[in-house]
């Protein structure tokens, strides 16, 4: 997000709440905190990974316990028993790791801009009260494996989803890295004076060093020379370039 901005009529702080306000943490840029970030980030998402992992792993051997008993013979009590033990394992799975998805949820509705959270947060609730209403009235259906390994699952995916963003980010991080901050720019008088890539604009001329990378697209005025575009492409042969 790149946000333009008169600090005379409005607070850089107002800005930070109006993120806060749409579910969006705002902290300080520090040299190198990106990457302790991403370790407290996804070191917390595989804590809850872990959670949901051994709620749901549980609830699916009690609810097989369940099932067979129901064949084989078992005492009612002992189906109570382990339906109950069943729904906290379940209600644990919804609302300790789970609650990022609730969490997301109030965002969105809260902002009143609705995205998958919502549906998730309703299923997943859903499912828990169901299960604790056929608990109490000692139904037959509880529900708490469902629940349980559909938030390991979900957690899952959005494991996936951020490691898959932040190389995305890596990338392009990369990419600004390997821009030059620093262009040899032609002025009128046909001298060269090296000036920030920043400061060029529409129309200016630039001189690039054989072996040097291309500091702003451009249109070649002047010369013939070959060109590693793999980056961009991913074709590994240089192209030859000329005038225009």
């Amino acid at each position: 997000l790149e946000v333009t901005f008169d600090p005379t009529v409005t607070k850089l702080s107002k800005i930070a709440e109006c993120l806060s306000k749409i579910g969006y943490r705002v902290f300080p840029w520090v040299e190198g905190s990106q990457v302790e970030r991403f370790r407290q980030e996804n070191r917390q998402r595989l804590v809850q990974i872990a959670i949901a992992g051994f709620c749901a792993m549980n609830a699916m051997w009690l609810a097989v316990a369940i099932y067979a008993g129901e064949y084989s013979g078992i005492a009612h009590s002992h189906i109570t028993l382990l339906r109950a033990a069943g729904v906290m394992l379940g209600m644990v799975a919804a609302f300790v790791p789970g609650r990022t998805f609730f969490q997301g949820a109030f965002g969105a509705i809260r902002t009143r801009t609705p995205h998958m959270d919502i549906p998730i947060a309703l299923g997943i609730g859903v499912g828990a009260i169901a299960g604790v209403v056929s608990l109490l009235a000692d139904h037959a259906d509880v529900y708490f494996d469902s629940v349980a390994v559909l938030v390991f699952f979900l957690l899952v995916g959005r494991w996936i989803q951020f490691r898959q963003q932040h190389r995305a980010a890596d990338a392009v991080s990369l990419l600004m890295r390997m821009t030059p901050s620093i262009a040899v720019a032609v002025l009128p008088d046909g001298s060269h004076r090296k000036v920030p890539t920043s400061s060029l604009q529409i129309g200016d001329r630039f001189y690039v060093v054989a072996g040097e990378s291309v500091a702003v697209d451009g249109m070649i005025v002047k010369g013939i020379t070959s060109i590693d575009r793999s980056l961009m492409t991913g074709e590994s042969l240089p192209v030859t370039l000329r005038d225009g």
